[in-house]
């Protein structure tokens, strides 16, 4: 069993790393702050739901999501190799608005609501992003942006520092986690520190190792509404191992502040049940949050 937990903070301008033994994880800083399960009661109930999912050429997703209390999300599904579009829109401080347009959105009832979404959020008309809509959605142009690894960065040597390069500079705190080869017997439940947040970055990976049912996960993102945790959108997330779409990103902004946590679990058990042997599944978690400012801002 290997682990690799860090964290870093970007305020101020500071990057705290630290690599432990196996079974040490405890030890890492990032728990002080990563909430792994709480008393707080959880529901099978929804809030929010989905506005609309666009689809790109090799099965790469982004899934805009009314959170409810005014609030939008967006779930994007990609392979690992490729880098996170959700994370560069967010370097040029994009809405869900200005990254919809710019993955050629058009559907009318989408466009309103995410326009009022906008005009929350944002103190100016929405703008042309330099991703561009060929970037957000289609494969990446290799005659353009060179070599990509297809198996990509979910494995405990990149998942960490892809993650805290991505989304690191964007927020007050990140953190990750990855387990080599280790068996998810229960659900595994992490959350961004135990107060509200005005921006929550989510994410999860599964390595990919053609395994199939074996190896895949299933990630879902609760809110915490009036105590209690219950199902975003109603939706879960699949993890596919055999394939190389095996990365979701999800990102949400809330001007009051709202608590979000992601839920990870396997997709099938039947191993338990029947005995099969197979080479435990590798996967990691990321997490990335900027807290509510104190009242007076001190």
């Amino acid at each position: 069993m290997q682990t690799k937990t860090k964290i870093s903070r970007t305020v101020p301008l500071m990057v705290l790393a630290l690599a432990l033994p196996a079974c040490t994880r405890e030890a890492s800083p990032a728990h002080s702050l990563v909430e792994f399960g709480d008393d707080l009661p959880e529901s099978e109930a929804v809030v929010g739901s989905v506005i609309e999912t666009l689809e790109g050429d090799d099965g790469a997703t982004l899934t805009f999501i009314d959170l409810g209390d005014g609030d939008v999300g967006v779930m994007e599904r990609r392979p690992a190799g490729r880098p996170s579009v959700l994370a560069k829109a967010r370097a040029e401080d994009a809405t869900p608005l200005e990254v919809y347009v710019a993955a050629r959105g058009h559907d009318p009832a989408a466009l309103t609501r995410l326009q009022l979404h906008h005009e929350q959020v944002a103190e100016s008309s929405p703008r042309p992003l330099k991703i561009g809509p060929t970037e957000s959605l289609a494969p990446p142009n290799l005659d353009e942006e060179g070599y990509h690894d297809l198996d990509g960065y979910c494995h405990s040597l990149a998942w960490g520092s892809q993650w805290s390069g991505d989304v690191g500079p964007l927020s007050t705190y990140d953190a990750t986690d990855f387990y080599t080869q280790e068996d998810l017997a229960a659900p595994l439940y992490f959350a961004p520190g135990s107060t509200n947040n005005t921006q929550t970055w989510i994410g999860a990976c599964v390595d990919h190792q053609g395994g199939g049912a074996y190896d895949d996960k299933t990630l879902t993102i609760q809110k915490l509404v009036s105590g209690t945790w219950s199902n975003v959108a109603g939706e879960s997330w699949y993890l596919d191992a055999s394939t190389y779409n095996n990365t979701y990103t999800f990102y949400a902004f809330s001007l009051a502040g709202a608590r979000y946590r992601g839920r990870l679990t396997v997709e099938w058990g039947g191993c338990e049940t029947t005995g099969c042997s197979y080479v435990e599944p590798s996967f990691g978690w990321g997490l990335a949050w900027t807290p509510v400012p104190p009242i007076g801002g001190g």
